[in-house]
């Protein structure tokens, strides 16, 4: 007798013995480790779509928006004006923005008479925050890299110094690893 083990969307095969209860403690580990690779594998898409150019925001909801009915390339338009604090200006980090709309596409009110649509919604953006709040003590891009964009001297520094290429590309690894968590999304 052969008993199909499914979770998280994989099918194990394992025969029937006296070692049943070790092979299915065995396959669940696997399958566990194979869902957190899967999930890590997202995390290094945005992460690398933020190294090849694009800005934060447009990283993180691009690396999601075809699972979720939205074509990448409008994705990327969408998210734009939200990089490096929303326009330039230091403020909400768009590591954090392409997240909150990734939530939004995923879970938002698309008609008035949805409202548990919303409120679950403004759950998860809250525990997104939350989240990343307690791994980088903010969600401003202004304090999370110690320039203000909105000042072009200060931009040329941040520019001069890096932080783009070696702070930037955690947050938005870090942003995807959280909506993977929260989000438990199909792989």
């Amino acid at each position: 007798m052969i008993i199909n083990l499914e979770t998280d969307g994989y099918v194990t095969k394992i025969g029937k013995g006296r070692h049943l209860t070790y092979q299915i403690n065995l396959a669940l580990r696997l399958q566990k480790q194979r869902l957190r690779e899967k999930k890590l594998n997202r995390a290094e898409e945005a992460k690398k779509q933020f190294e090849k150019g694009f800005h934060c925001a447009p990283a993180v909801l691009s690396t999601y928006s075809e699972q979720l009915g939205l074509e990448k390339a409008l994705a990327l338009k969408i998210a734009c004006g939200f990089g490096a604090g929303i326009g330039r200006m230091g403020k909400t980090c768009g590591a954090v923005t392409g997240a909150l709309m990734v939530i939004g596409l995923k879970h938002g009110q698309a008609n008035l008479a949805d409202q548990e649509s919303s409120q679950r919604t403004y759950a998860l953006v809250k525990e997104f925050i939350d989240r990343f709040t307690t791994l980088h003590g903010s969600i401003e891009c202004k304090e999370l890299i110690g320039y203000d964009l909105s000042d072009s001297s200060e931009l040329g520094s941040a520019r001069d110094s890096g932080i783009f290429q070696n702070k930037c590309p955690g947050f938005v690894y870090d942003s995807a690893l959280i909506l993977e968590e929260i989000l438990h999304l199909p792989q």
